[in-house]
């Protein structure tokens, strides 16, 4: 299991737990993701990649009543970092198995 990832140059942690409250959990003051263990591969892969999503929003200052366009412009170039960066490697990987 990876343990970090890189998110718009930033280094978030990732934490696997057992029993949690939700698949998943973004924590952006402690730039920190974590996620349910005890799910089938793919789940995890999911949720995983959704609290990546919500860390690319924090990160790129996106607000509630952003446009659509706007959101989706700013999201894609948050997702490029994450998936080129060369030290997401195994993250690359465990996505696209």
């Amino acid at each position: 299991m990876i343990d970090h990832v890189y998110i718009c140059g930033l280094k978030w942690a990732i934490k696997w737990v057992e029993n949690a409250e939700h698949h998943g959990r973004c924590f952006v003051d402690e730039r920190l993701i974590v996620v349910e263990n005890n799910e089938h591969e793919g789940i995890r892969a999911e949720t995983l990649w959704h609290e990546i999503k919500h860390a690319i929003w924090a990160a790129m200052d996106l607000r509630e009543k952003e446009k659509e366009e706007n959101v989706v412009t700013r999201m894609a170039f948050g997702e490029i970092t994450v998936l080129s960066d060369p030290r997401n490697r195994m993250l690359v990987s465990l996505l696209t198995g």
